[in-house]
């Protein structure tokens, strides 16, 4: 969380600063993409950020669907709305 900290801020201050909303976007995945967000979540309720949700990025194509499930459970158990499901396209990422 710290694009700003070349210049001594990190996203957390700017975001304070703004009241802004946070959405995070979560890689494809579901041991690591789990993790990541209990771990962030943790810090942005620690410090009172607004946190709306998630979006899940860079899926692999051919797990998608069972990565979608089981993220979809896990973030239902915690009250956590996604606002989308994204494959990783291989013609994008080669940009």
């Amino acid at each position: 969380m710290g694009v700003g900290s070349i210049f001594g801020f990190s996203n957390g201050i700017l975001i304070n600063r703004f009241k802004a909303p946070v959405a995070m976007i979560l890689p494809g995945g579901i041991g690591n993409t789990i993790d990541l967000l209990t771990v962030y979540k943790y810090y942005l309720e620690r410090y009172n950020y607004n946190f709306k949700g998630v979006i899940v990025n860079k899926i692999w194509k051919q797990k998608y669907y069972s990565t979608k499930e089981y993220l979809e459970i896990s973030f239902s158990k915690n009250n956590i709305n996604c606002f989308g499901y994204f494959p990783m396209l291989s013609n994008l990422t080669q940009i």
